[in-house]
């Protein structure tokens, strides 16, 4: 009987169908929980991909190539191995879609934030995000008309607005790793291209 190990096909494609199986699910377990998940499959990807760059390695008995390649494209070639591992994982965190978790400084800001637009005034000490100012805050609030329902929104909009401008953020800074990948690749083909010249005088 083949053991599990050697009967499950385990690569790229496996990881994709299982972090695909934890973003449909993402909604039925707590925020805890698909944390600890994802940054389990951060660390299978960047394991994985350690092993197939060892596993794919050339041999040295059939090519021996360590004259000819430099330590700067080495360099080049390690920092887009960490560029597109960090753009893989801005991809991820975008897919999943995720709000910000529930916190007292979020719950807090948004509170501030709804007295500041309707124009109520709050007293200094509440600016402090804690339970109290919180607390505080909400039955000000309320005395001004405001349901908890509508309190309730005004949180949840707050966390969407943190998560679009995080989402934002995150896709400025893919931009830029894709035009640096494809910056460092023009260097290392730069490179390649001299080292044939000279190989072939």
């Amino acid at each position: 009987m083949a053991s599990i190990t050697t009967s499950i096909k385990f690569n790229n494609d496996t990881l994709q169908k299982i972090m695909t199986i934890i973003d449909d699910n993402k909604d039925t377990v707590n925020e805890g929980d698909y944390l600890k998940m994802c940054n389990a499959m951060k660390f299978l990807h960047v394991s994985y991909k350690n092993e197939e760059c060892v596993r794919n390695a050339p041999q040295q008995h059939i090519v021996n190539t360590s004259d000819l390649i430099s330590n700067e494209q080495q360099q080049y070639q390690r920092t887009i191995d960490d560029y597109r591992n960090r753009l893989y994982w801005n991809n991820y965190t975008l897919r999943a879609n995720a709000l910000p978790r529930k916190s007292q400084k979020r719950r807090h800001g948004a509170l501030l934030r709804e007295c500041t637009h309707f124009g109520i005034v709050i007293e200094d000490a509440l600016n402090i995000p804690n339970q109290t100012s919180i607390t505080l805050i909400e039955n000000l609030l309320k005395s001004k008309g405001f349901t908890i329902t509508r309190i309730e929104a005004a949180y949840l909009a707050y966390r969407r607005d943190e998560r679009d401008t995080r989402r934002d953020t995150i896709r400025q800074d893919s931009a830029w790793l894709r035009d640096e990948i494809e910056h460092l690749e023009g260097l290392i083909y730069t490179l390649e291209a001299n080292i044939e010249t000279r190989s072939n005088r």
